[in-house]
C-alpha cells in the first residue's frame, strides 16, 4: 500500500451563537460568492493566514420570530480551502 500527499487543504468549521435577522443576512452575504478569502490564524503554521475559501454545508436553527424580526439561534458553516 502506497500513499502519496498530494496537498494539505484547511477546514474551518465555525459556529455562531444567537444572531439578529441582519446579522444573519450579512454573514449569509459574505459567504455567497463561490469562493471568497479569510483571515484566520492557522494553527498548524502558527501565524495569520489568508486563502481562499468556499462554503460547504450551512446549518441554522431558528429560536423565535417575534413578528417584527426573526432572531436566530445559531447558525454553523464549513469553509474548506479551495
Amino acid at each position: 500500500m502506497y500513499r502519496n500527499l498530494l496537498t494539505r487543504k484547511r477546514k474551518i468549521i465555525l459556529e455562531w451563537g444567537v444572531l439578529r435577522e441582519d446579522e444573519m443576512s450579512q454573514i449569509m452575504q459574505q459567504v455567497s460568492n463561490v469562493f471568497f478569502s479569510v483571515t484566520y490564524f492557522d494553527p498548524y503554521d502558527s501565524n495569520i493566514e489568508t486563502r481562499t475559501f468556499y462554503a460547504g454545508d450551512r446549518t441554522a436553527t431558528q429560536l423565535m420570530d417575534t413578528g417584527d424580526e426573526v432572531i436566530w439561534k445559531s447558525l454553523g458553516a464549513n469553509f474548506i480551502e479551495r
